[in-house]
């Protein structure tokens, strides 16, 4: 009993604290409201009661807004679907407030190095937004949005596609490994230089390339040329004539984008950070 009371205790201080430095006006809890469960279901339904879109400093305040991202990721799916109704309600008459909510939204919940990426919430959020007045223009954004991210889920079999390699045109169906690394990037990218260097220090993934359990398929999507030096389990090719931009198989946001798949080209992970890849791989016993 001594612990719960702790804990809530620590959970109200939390609050206050961040209400005294934040431009947010956090919702007063009720008192007969005790657990911490119930607590944190209040305030993520209530968190922005107080608040006037109108201000300008309140639309600059990350610290806020990362609060209830926090909240968003802590309570039940149906309470954070009302907390987040309850958002976009409360800012939909401001366009540069519903701009701003949809921007870190998106940041948050859709971004392969937030430690907040979650499809399966920025999806409801999408939902959530298409249920609401809102504007054409965010409408027909989140309905695009929507249909991207159904595109290659974890879980579903990955789409087939075709890139050039050795003077060849191949398909991805075409490779046979117990695992593949599917690697969407561009030579230009500096970033997709640092995610393949860090895939290239790590001993695990090396030693996993060299056993032939895992392939990485590494796609130029604008269509230059890889370097033609190999690493051991490495297939470089690139796309051509932006065939997979046209042709939307995979949604590809930014470079780089990884996906891991199964042998039967199942999609393990999608859109992740290299991070996150390593992570995975060492948690696979039979590796």
């Amino acid at each position: 009993m001594r612990v719960i009371i702790i804990l809530i205790i620590s959970f109200c201080l939390f609050f206050n604290i961040l209400s005294q430095n934040n431009k947010i006006k956090y919702p007063e809890i009720p008192e007969n409201i005790i657990s911490r469960s119930e607590r944190m279901n209040y305030i993520c339904v209530h968190f922005w009661d107080n608040t006037e879109f109108e201000d300008e400093n309140i639309l600059n305040d990350i610290t806020g807004f990362k609060d209830f991202i926090y909240l968003l990721t802590h309570v039940p799916d149906s309470v954070a679907k009302i907390g987040v109704t309850n958002l976009l309600i409360r800012c939909m008459d401001n366009n540069a407030a519903l701009s701003r909510v949809d921007d870190i939204l998106k940041q948050y919940f859709d971004n392969s190095l937030s430690i907040y990426k979650d499809e399966e919430m920025y999806v409801m959020i999408l939902r959530e937004m298409l249920k609401l007045p809102l504007n054409e223009y965010y409408k027909v954004r989140a309905q695009f949005r929507i249909e991207m991210a159904m595109k290659n889920r974890v879980g579903d079999i990955a789409s087939n596609l075709s890139f050039v390699y050795n003077n060849k045109t191949c398909q991805l169906y075409d490779i046979s490994s117990p695992y593949i690394l599917l690697y969407f990037n561009s030579s230009e990218c500096h970033e997709c230089k640092e995610a393949k260097r860090k895939l290239e220090k790590s001993e695990r993934i090396r030693n996993v390339l060299s056993s032939g359990m895992l392939k990485v398929l590494s796609i130029d999507i604008i269509g230059n040329k890889p370097e033609q030096k190999e690493l051991a389990g490495w297939i470089n090719g690139f796309d051509v004539n932006y065939l997979l931009d046209e042709e939307l198989l995979y949604f590809i946001q930014t470079v780089p984008t990884f996906y891991l798949l199964d042998k039967n080209k199942r999609v393990l992970l999608k859109d992740v950070s290299v991070d996150k890849i390593i992570s995975y791989i060492d948690s696979v016993r039979n590796l």
